[in-house]
């Protein structure tokens, strides 16, 4: 799941939170309080579950560029970690 994603379902989850509120008759005849505007509000906090999923999602892929390590220490820790464990025998780490 992207960004876009997330946030369409977070759009998705806010339709079916107010939809009960805006048009009570269309949900159920007990009004806002039905089982049907029950399951939109459960429904709408599985939406918003998975916006912020997705959120995280994006938030950790992009931790990098946000924190500013792409020149360094842990960057470069991290690259001569996955040159020894892609088995290579020669490493050359760029000193400076």
């Amino acid at each position: 799941m992207n960004l876009h994603n997330a946030l369409g379902f977070a759009l998705v989850g806010l339709a079916m939170r107010v939809l009960p509120l805006i048009f009570p008759s269309l949900i159920e005849v007990g009004g806002p309080e039905g089982t049907r505007a029950l399951w939109l509000w459960l429904m709408s906090w599985v939406m918003w579950g998975l916006t912020a999923w997705g959120v995280a999602g994006a938030a950790w892929e992009y931790r990098q560029m946000w924190l500013g390590t792409f020149g360094s220490e842990i960057a470069r820790a991290e690259r001569r970690r996955e040159v020894l464990a892609s088995g290579s025998r020669t490493v050359r780490v760029a000193q400076g």
